[in-house]
Parts: structure tokens; C-alpha cells; sequence
């Protein structure tokens, strides 16, 4: 069966993310995509231009897929009747370690390119998924001293995503897996705790 453009282009995504869950940002090879989804390795780079539009164009589906997350975590809390901001940045936090776990290779494929390419110089389109996910901190931050300033807000709620990253990241490179929770979780408690009671000391 032939298939069209959209359709090799799906594809496409789907196996590319396959190998990267698998193999990481290594594993993604124009040759071995081409080859699973029965094309020639023209046609993926006639789709994508090269190799990094089209693992940006898979680290798309695994960046809305946290922010689906994450918003159905909000919206499950807020259903509860959670209204504590601490807990509800507690809850945004554990989405974030959980669906790191879950797509370990695939989220230090996504990290490798962006660090290679800062968000700066990548495109619109994928820079700006980004401000959607840092959006969703900035909403919990409604609820605290920031209130309606917006410009502070995103600058309180990218501080607190790279702290986050940063201590489940590095709990990583400690053990080489993601585990030692207890650590993690005592670090993480301790940063949103302390960033919340400077707020309300400002």
C-alpha cells in the first residue's frame, strides 16, 4: 500500500520515537526510519529538511504529552479541592519526575539537542511549547504575592522549572537511573517550601 505525505510523515514520527525511547538521540537515523517506514532516505529529508526538524518534530509529541499531564494533574487537584499552592507545585513537580522516568532516553535526547541548540535559535513553533509548559506553573503562581505581574511570574515560574530539572537531573547522574526518591522529593520540598515563604517575606 502507497502512502501519502501525511501518512509517511506520521509514520515517521511514530518510529523515530520509538528508536529515541529506545536508543535515545543516537538511535535516530534517517536510514533506519526510512527503512521501517518503506521509504527512501530522500523522502524523510524532503518531509523534515534534516535530522534535527525532525527529532524537534518528535520531542513535540513528548512535550505535549507532559503538558497533558500536567494539566490533567491540576485538573484532578483542583477538582479534589486542593487550592494550596505548595501542593499543587508538589503535584507538578511529581508529574515531572514520573513522565521523566517513564521517557528517560527520550527526555536526554530532547535535553542533548536543546543544550546544542539553545532554545534561542530554534524555532518558533518549538521554543514556544516551552511557554506553554512554564505557563502552567505561572497559573499556580496566580494564588501567591505575584499575583497579576506577569513578568515576574514567568521569571518565578522558568526559576523554578530549571530548579526542579535540576535536582531530578542530577539525582540521576548521581545513580546512573532514576531512583534515591527520598532525596529527591526532601530537595524538592525544601526549594518550593523556601521559594513560597521568600514570597510572602517580599
Amino acid at each position: 500500500m502507497t502512502l501519502n505525505k501525511t501518512e509517511v510523515r506520521e509514520r515517521a514520527l511514530e518510529v523515530a520515537g520509538q528508536l529515541m525511547a529506545a536508543e535515545g538521540g543516537e538511535g535516530l537515523k534517517a536510514r533506519a526510519v526510512a527503512k521501517e517506514v518503506g521509504v527512501s532516505v530522500g523522502t524523510i529529508y524532503n518531509i523534515f529538511g534534516d535530522l534535527d526538524d525532525l527529532q524537534r518534530a518528535v520531542n513535540l509529541k513528548l512535550l505535549d504529552a507532559l503538558g497533558a499531564a500536567s494539566e490533567t494533574v491540576m485538573a484532578e487537584m483542583r477538582q479534589a479541592g486542593v487550592t494550596d499552592v505548595r501542593a499543587l507545585l508538589i503535584g507538578l513537580a511529581r508529574t515531572y519526575f514520573d513522565f521523566v522516568r517513564a521517557n528517560t532516553r527520550h527526555w536526554q535526547a530532547l535535553l542533548a539537542l536543546n543544550a546544542r541548540i539553545p532554545l534561542s535559535d530554534q524555532p518558533d513553533w518549538y521554543a514556544d511549547r516551552f511557554d506553554l509548559l512554564f505557563g502552567i506553573i505561572g497559573d499556580v503562581l496566580r494564588a501567591t504575592p505575584l499575583g497579576g505581574d506577569d513578568e515576574r511570574r514567568n521569571v518565578a515560574a522558568h526559576a523554578l522549572w530549571a530548579s526542579v530539572h535540576g535536582i531530578v537531573t542530577a539525582g540521576y547522574a548521581r545513580r546512573g537511573r532514576l531512583d534515591g526518591e527520598t532525596e529527591i522529593w526532601r530537595q524538592v520540598d525544601m526549594l518550593i517550601s523556601t521559594f513560597l515563604k521568600g514570597l510572602d517575606r517580599a
